[in-house]
This record gives C-alpha cells, structure tokens and sequence, in this order.
C-alpha cells in the first residue's frame, strides 16, 4: 500500500517514523495534538478548507508571516486544501483516511457523518484506523449542541474557579483548556496505537474540553470529593504554601515552601527572622497553611525591602525552591531556559527562519528538532493528490474548479501568506 510521502529524513529514525496522521481541526485543541505526533515524527496531513484555519490570521505574527497562534501549533505538517462541499474534495480526505493510521477532528458532533466521513463510514474501508474525535462538550447531555471554546471548557469544569479571584473576577492566562485537551488527545491516541499492535484493529477516541480540563484538576476534584469542601483559587496556593512577592527592584519572586521543615526553616535562616518559627500561627505545617493569608502579610514588606539579586544568593545556599518570575522576554534570556535548548530554529536555509519552542522531551538515540515549518494554504495539496494516486489531469481539474487549493511556492519562503492558484469560496 502506497504510504503518504514522508517529510525531511532524519539521520536516525524519529520516535513516530512511520505514522500517518490526517488532522482535519482548527484553532487549538486538534491542531495541537497532532503537531504533538509531527513532533516526535509522525506525517501529518493538515486538511483545511479553502478558506484554512482561521488561527492563519487570528493574532498578529512575524511581519508579513502567519499567525503566532497558528505557527505554535501547526509546525512539522503539511497541508491539503480541498472545498469539502464537492464530492472530490470529500472523496480525496477519504482516500486519505484509507492509507492513515490516525484522524484527528475537533468538528461539532455529527458534521463528519453529515460529510460522509464520520467514524462506521471510514472504519469500513480502514479498520485499522484509529478515528479521535474532539468536541467541547462531548456527544451526550443537554450542552451538546452550544459551541465549545477553551474559556467556555474552563467555566463548566471548574478550571476556572482555580484561576479567577471571585471578588475581581478576570479571564487570565493561556488557553489551558484547549491545550490540556490537545495534549490528553496524543497520549489517547498513541495508547489506541498500542492496543491495535495486539488486536489489530483500530477504534474511536473521544475527547472534551470539559472532561479533559476536570481530569486535569486531580486534587482540587478529589479533594471536594473527599471532604465536600469547594476550593478556590487560594487552596492550592496555601497548600503548597506558594507565593509571589514582590522585591525592591520590581521583579517578582516565587518561593515553594511546601511540606519539608528545612524549607520553612531555610527562609527564616535568609530573612532574619527566627522569630517566626515560634508564632503560633506559623509554628507547624498547618497552622501555617490555615493562616496562608496572613503569612503572605508578614513576608510581603520584608522581601520588599531588597532586590531580587541580593535574595538570590541566600536562598540558593540555603535550598529553599525559588526563581524569579519571568516574562517571556526574560524566559529566553534565562541561563536555565538556554541550556535545555528550548529555543531552536525552523526553517533554515528557505530565507524565512524563525525561532520557535523545541520538543521538550529528550530522547537518548531519536532526533525531535522540529523539521518542516508551519505550512502555507494548500502548499502540499499537488503532493498529496499525486501519492494517493490521482492523476495530473484530475487535480489539475480539481485546481481549476476550486475544489483543490495550491500555493504557489513563494521565493525565499516556506511560511508567507500563500500565493492561491485558486480561491474558491
């Protein structure tokens, strides 16, 4: 069977060599689980109707390039444009799924079976497919039919009630709903891969934001529970006994204390102040955890009174778990950051390099550098079409009919807005 044409060879085999991936999603959730796969090897098809995902576009990027937004999550892929509303466009993503060995999909439920591709259609012509569906609210109970975005996720799963101060309530923070779906869709999918090693077979996967994000939670869910005490924002913090103060120069400083004595011991060793292991509020674990609040009150003004550096040195020696709250500026400026190699390159040698986040995971014998760039609408459309057999007079119709979109190659670039043979829309 003719497999779908791989990227760029590694020199060593890449953890996912091999596994084909068919990814028909937008904006976060479904895109970034299967850029997770194409980072570790897999060869991701991104579908995407001719009007693309609309993250092309949805923040501002590098001048004249695509959307941050979509460029963090649709890196190592490469991408089929078809109108969807004509019978090739459908017929070419089924061929597609016959040859994969994963889909992935974050429609609404029900619109893949309106296109004729929902899971018993193509399980018929693949049954080794594994199909992973991914919805806001899953495909039963009364919230089924409402759209589902990450903040809607975070609401309705009680994520939300972790981050927001009721008393100034304001949305903050990265779209972790989205992401933790994402990221519990490739773990899903991969323990689905492994299950058809024994059976042979492949199965359906299904994803929420709700159910991810709740799963997430862990001790928050269990803890209420358990005791039938709701938490806030406030109870992980004064459970771990974490805070944030702020110093003399303005940088703000991030201290764990958490369970271990010598933590808390340590900090009054820096601060000067033994005196505090005496207070009756302060003097055990828990009296310490129940009095959070007011342990913040007394080490605000201290930690205030010297810059971060002059706190730096006495914490390192005494081993209390602290770092300085970076901004992302600072997060690439940190020595830390630098020495894991987080920061890498894409695009090297098109004329259009940029600087991205690297796979954090380390493998001792495969590659994980980041290989193809984010691609442009429709750039391997023609690719695709000629592998999985359609002749040159076939998508050469398709292309003129609209119903296939190509990109032009742009001089010097991989990541432009693309140049359309087509537009059809």
């Amino acid at each position: 069977m003719t497999g779908i044409p791989q990227g760029s060879p590694a020199t060593q085999p890449v953890p996912l060599a091999g596994l084909r991936v068919v990814e028909l999603g937008r904006f976060v959730a479904a895109p970034y689980a299967a850029r997770l796969l194409g980072d570790l090897g897999a060869d991701v098809v991104k579908v995407e109707g001719v009007a693309g995902d609309p993250f092309r576009t949805f923040v501002q990027g590098r001048p004249g390039g695509l959307s941050s937004s979509f460029t963090a999550l649709n890196r190592n892929k490469r991408c089929l444009a078809v109108d969807l509303s004509t019978e090739l466009g459908r017929r070419a993503v089924a061929d597609l799924l016959r040859r994969a060995d994963v889909f992935i999909e974050n429609s609404r439920p029900g619109t893949m079976d309106k296109l004729g591709l929902g899971y018993e259609q193509v399980r018929a012509d693949n049954a080794r497919l594994v199909y992973c569906s991914i919805s806001g609210f899953g495909e039963t109970g009364p919230y089924v039919t409402r759209p589902g975005y990450d903040m809607i996720g975070q609401a309705v799963s009680g994520m939300a009630s972790q981050l927001l101060d009721p008393e100034a309530p304001q949305v903050v923070g990265p779209n972790l709903a989205d992401s933790i779906t994402g990221l519990t869709a490739a773990y899903s999918v991969l323990a689905a891969i492994h299950a058809r090693a024994t059976t042979g077979e492949g199965q359906r996967v299904s994803l929420n934001l709700v159910g991810s994000a709740l799963a997430f939670l862990g001790t928050e869910a269990q803890r209420y529970l358990d005791t039938g005490a709701v938490p806030g924002h406030l109870t992980r913090p004064s459970n771990s006994l974490s805070f944030v103060l702020r110093c003399l120069d303005d940088r703000l400083l991030a201290i764990h204390l958490s369970s271990p004595p010598k933590f808390w011991t340590g900090l009054l060793d820096v601060i000067a102040r033994q005196d505090l292991a005496t207070d009756p509020r302060f003097d055990t674990h828990h009296h310490r955890q129940a009095h959070y609040l007011e342990l913040r009150e007394v080490l605000a003004p201290i930690i205030g009174q010297r810059t971060a550096a002059d706190w730096t040195a006495g914490l390192v020696a005494a081993g209390v778990p602290f770092a300085l709250v970076n901004d992302m500026r600072q997060v690439f400026e940190d020595e830390q950051v630098q020495a894991l190699g987080l920061l890498q390159t894409i695009g090297a040698g098109t004329g259009d390099e940029f600087a991205t986040v690297g796979v954090p995971a380390q493998f001792s014998a495969s590659p994980t550098e980041p290989m193809l760039p984010p691609p442009r609408l429709g750039e391997h459309s023609v690719q695709v079409l000629r592998a999985l057999g359609y002749s040159a007079r076939t998508v050469d119709a398709g292309i003129e009919s609209g119903c296939f979109l190509t990109a032009s190659p742009a001089a010097g670039s991989t990541s432009a807005a693309p140049s359309v043979a087509v537009v059809n829309g």
